[in-house]
């Protein structure tokens, strides 16, 4: 029962991490509001840029880049786990350590 539970949650981490690594991308190559703001300002209202500052945007992409390495990572350890027949107590904290990573990258896009 739990080799079942760690391939499931393994697969579901390692089909999450590809877009949140695509959406990291895509939060990289925009502008944000204040750059758009001075060029053409009639476009930084139409809401096709980060609304915020360029650190912000930096701790944003780093997050969601770590989280989905995270989650990779996590669902490698996850198909060992289960192979060998352990109870995965490392695939649980690279598990939990993705999570967080992406709470993090919200929380830092949010305030």
């Amino acid at each position: 029962m739990i080799r079942l539970a760690i391939v499931v949650i393994a697969l579901f981490l390692g089909a999450a991490a590809l877009p949140v690594v695509g959406t990291a991308r895509e939060i990289a190559d925009e502008q944000t509001c204040r750059e758009l703001g001075r060029e053409m300002p009639d476009q930084a209202a139409e809401g096709r840029c980060f609304p915020g500052s360029t650190p912000r945007q930096i701790g944003v992409v780093a997050f969601l880049y770590g989280s989905g390495a995270m989650a990779l990572l996590a669902m490698v350890i996850g198909a060992v786990a289960a192979a060998r027949g352990t109870r995965g107590i490392l695939f649980g904290l690279t598990a939990a350590g993705a999570l967080m990573l992406f709470v993090a990258a919200y929380v830092a896009a949010r305030i």
